[in-house]
């Protein structure tokens, strides 16, 4: 009877509770790729420019090309320690809207999602149908490459993370792009991802519990051994 009163007060001490914390970070890495060349009957060719964090349309005016940003960002501090994804945002900073002249006054910002690892951002992340994760319509200047102050781009892209914490990928990635022909789009580089999640952390009182249980569980032990050891005559 004592003994199993020893194994349900070890049970019940190494219970841990779950602590809400969040991560705030920006990018590891980020660049653009350019597309050169997209009404060649070979194919575009492809370049990548880094800090540059650019998304444009393609010219409708001729052979020309199009841009579209990458980003990573790390996921190791909340794998660290088995988090458990409960909101997550992206927010972007436009600093330059532009149409060309004769075009819509307005653009769109697209985002898409890659799973992905800690390497820097390459060619090869960059996909033709990234997980969409919502878009935004916002005004461009024409003619012109500047834009007053306008409001961060804020994506909810909870479930996307959620499935790659859950998945253990180590970054989460993320691509930007401009389906609206000759408009262009400049970020800043200090894009930020913010992760709330809980992770499961014990408390000093359930560590040494834990070990006072143990150490319970170890002198009973003990205590029989001697038994066994020193029979009766």
């Amino acid at each position: 009877m004592r003994s199993m009163l020893l194994i349900c007060l070890l049970v019940l001490s190494m219970t841990v509770p779950a602590r809400a914390d969040f991560l705030s970070e920006g990018a590891f890495t980020l660049g653009t790729r350019n597309a050169i060349g997209t009404n060649d009957p070979s194919g575009p060719t492809f370049g990548l420019s880094t800090p540059d964090l650019i998304a444009s349309g393609i010219d409708a005016r001729g052979p020309g090309g199009f841009k579209n940003a990458g980003l990573k960002f790390a996921l190791g501090p909340v794998l660290s320690v088995a988090g458990s994804v409960t909101s997550a945002t992206l927010t972007l900073n436009v600093t330059v809207s532009q149409s060309s002249i004769g075009q819509s006054p307005t653009g769109i910002v697209a985002l898409g999602g890659f799973g992905s690892n800690t390497n820097p951002l390459a060619l090869s992340d960059f996909g033709a149908n990234p997980l969409a994760l919502g878009s935004r319509t916002i005004p461009t200047n024409i003619g012109s490459p500047t834009l007053p102050t306008y409001p961060p781009l804020v994506f909810d892209v909870t479930s996307f993370v959620r499935n790659l914490v859950a998945s253990g990928s180590t970054a989460a990635g993320f691509q930007i792009d401009d389906p609206v022909a000759d408009t262009l789009f400049v970020f800043s580089n200090n894009a930020n991802l913010t992760i709330n999640y809980s992770a499961s952390v014990p408390e000093p009182a359930s560590v040494v519990m834990a070990g006072i249980g143990l150490g319970l569980a170890l002198a009973v032990g003990r205590r029989r051994l001697g038994r066994r050891a020193c029979p009766k005559g």
